[in-house]
């Protein structure tokens, strides 16, 4: 039987959608061997007032292999709407 899993669960970030942007494949967790290959592919959402922060946030979060920056905001109404479109597995907002 399939285990199903919910938005909320610790190991959900994996296996909510099939696929970031890029195209690569997410492992599930039960097909996983350490931490690593349960967030091996993230796509994440960075929210901040201050472009030069957010290009500085981005930059040092694509130098992990698999994670993948799909939108960028500058407000929090612009994350809700660009989270409505992406569905990150991470938003982080300042």
């Amino acid at each position: 039987m399939e285990q199903v899993f919910q938005r909320g669960d610790a190991v959900q970030c994996c296996c909510w959608k099939d696929s970031c942007s890029d195209g690569s494949l997410r492992q599930h967790p039960e097909q996983a061997n350490s931490l690593e290959a349960i967030v091996g592919n993230l796509c994440l959402l960075v929210a901040d007032d201050h472009d030069v922060v957010r290009r500085g946030v981005r930059t040092l979060l694509e130098e992990q292999p698999g994670w993948e920056v799909v939108a960028e905001a500058s407000n929090g109404r612009e994350a809700v709407e660009r989270a409505k479109l992406t569905q990150p597995d991470v938003t982080i907002l300042d």
